[in-house]
This record gives structure tokens, sequence and C-alpha cells, in this order.
């Protein structure tokens, strides 16, 4: 996604960006709609430009339980700051995106893919009350019911009962 510098410095207020997946850099992101939507505000500060808003998309996730594929709504606040002053950007890290002053326009497609895999839960789950798979069979217990029985020796600490300690 590319912002004009011109779009910027007019300091635009909650514009619609709808953007193709397909344009932002692969990060292993299954995407279940074609679009994801940023509605982004500009404004012209000290040290170059704010841009902020929401960025709204459609994920597709494997459940780390089930392993089943759902669809995870992402709504993520955005905060960049763009700055032609290398200084700065070398100072504030990752928090400061440069943007020299002969460029016309700047392309955030990294940044917002970067923000979107980062937010990706620790745990992906189907809903919280997900049950798994059997640890014997394999099947879905959220589709089925197994009859596995556990093994009679569940007692999988024993060995530690029995370790003496001088």
């Amino acid at each position: 996604m590319k912002l004009l510098r011109s779009e910027l410095e007019s300091e635009f207020k909650e514009k619609l960006f709808d953007i193709n997946t397909s344009n932002l850099p692969d990060r292993g992101i299954g995407f279940s709609d074609q679009y994801i939507a940023c509605t982004l505000t500009s404004s012209v500060v000290q040290f170059g430009f704010q841009v902020s808003g929401r960025l709204k998309a459609a994920l597709q996730y494997d459940c780390d339980r089930c392993l089943d594929c759902f669809d995870y709504h992402l709504d993520l606040p955005i905060e960049l700051c763009l700055t032609a002053r290398k200084e700065l950007k070398d100072n504030q890290g990752s928090e400061m995106i440069l943007f020299p002053y002969e460029d016309d326009c700047i392309d955030i497609s990294c940044d917002l893919a970067d923000l979107i895999i980062l937010a990706r839960p620790m745990k992906s789950l189907c809903s919280d009350q997900c049950k798994g798979l059997c640890n014997f069979c394999g099947i879905n217990l959220n589709r089925a019911f197994c009859d596995c029985v556990p093994a009679v020796d569940t007692d999988h600490w024993g060995a530690l009962k029995k370790l003496k300690l001088d």
C-alpha cells in the first residue's frame, strides 16, 4: 500500500483504504477475504508524519488443539511515524519509518504485514471449548466421540516416586 507525500501533507481524516491481500508480502498469513480494510488518519508533526487508525482483516488460522481451519477477525490499531530524519530513525529503532524528502510516496505494505503477523495469538483456538484430538485414535473430539480407553498405567511420574534422594 503506497501513501503519497501529497496525501500525507493534506492531513486526511479517517480515509478508507481497501488493500488487496496479494499486494502484501508473503509472511505465511492465510486470509479468508481478498481485501483488508485500513481506516487511516494522517497528521503533520515536528519529525514528519504520523499515521494512525485501524486495520481490519479476516484471517485463517489452524486450531492448535484440533487442527481445524477457522476464521479470525482482526481489528488492530495502527500507529506509524514517518520521518526523513535518519538520526531519529537510528535512535528510535523500529518505531520510526524512514521516508526521505526526495521520495514522493512510501510503501507501507511490509509494515502492515508485520503488524498482522505480530498480532497472531500465542495459542490459536477455534473456540475456548475446543476439545482437541483424541490422544489414542486422533479423531477430532469436537465432531465425534470415540470409545478409546486410556491405558491402565497412566502414572507417567511413577518412576520419580521411586527415586531416593540422600
